[in-house]
């Protein structure tokens, strides 16, 4: 099982949904900064048109927490594993949104 899909089921091709990416960093600073807030909602939901990015995003999350990507320096939390973290976080979260995908 290749490592993009240990953290995302069935996606192997975070790389290509990632590939070119740039720019967007103010979304994911609003990521960052609903995650830092223990007073935050439970779920983030991220809308937008058909096309606009919200795979690559989320595909860059991955890459993030692969350590395949360098995040944007305003989002500290973003380093490799971070999706380990997030119990600590966000106390509620289920934990099995956090280990990797059974049969890893």
């Amino acid at each position: 099982m290749s490592a993009a899909e240990q953290y995302a089921p069935g996606v192997s091709d975070i790389g290509e949904r990632a590939g070119g990416f740039s720019g967007r960093e103010w979304v994911f600073e609003r990521i960052h900064d609903w995650l830092k807030n223990p007073a935050g909602g439970r779920f983030y939901l991220l809308t937008a048109e058909p096309g606009a990015g919200k795979t690559a995003i989320a595909a860059r999350l991955v890459q993030f927490s692969q350590g395949l990507a360098n995040p944007p320096a305003s989002c500290p939390l973003f380093q490799p594993g971070f999706v380990y973290n997030l119990p600590g976080v966000i106390p509620d979260l289920p934990p099995c949104l956090c280990r990797p995908a059974s049969g890893a």
